[in-house]
């Protein structure tokens, strides 16, 4: 079994043992939560297209959060990055935001400032 880290499809790591009773242990991301099996959504950049796979077989930390694929699933998910994605294919098609780092890291930084500031604010009002 692979780790994809959270819809980033890039990383790859082993999968913790399986305990006596057949489950897996552990996460070993973040070495406290237990993994439980499910289907979840995985984003896969393939050239400049983004695409969203849903319904991928998986065990996910209840914890962290982290997804864990079996090797088959990881296989399969590589072949279709492979065949390229024909969107005449797909279930369904959503939209994104694309967010600017630079515009954005601007403003959450003066957001941040902001908030500290009232909260600042409130403390001396509540102690005043």
């Amino acid at each position: 079994m692979v780790n994809r880290n959270n819809e980033n499809s890039g990383s790859v790591a082993g999968i913790p043992a399986a305990g006596s009773d057949g489950e897996h242990d552990h996460c070993l991301a973040c070495n406290s939560g237990k993994l439980s099996a499910a289907e979840v959504k995985t984003a896969i950049w393939h050239g400049a297209k983004l695409v969203v796979v849903e319904d991928v077989p998986a065990y996910v930390c209840d914890q962290c959060g982290e997804q864990y694929y079996e090797d088959q699933t990881a296989m399969v998910l590589d072949m279709m990055r492979g065949d390229g994605f024909d969107t005449s294919e797909a279930s369904r098609k959503m939209e994104v935001p694309v967010f600017g780092f630079r515009a954005l890291g601007a403003t959450a930084g003066a957001r941040a400032a902001k908030r500290q500031s009232e909260t600042r604010k409130n403390v001396a009002d509540v102690a005043g």
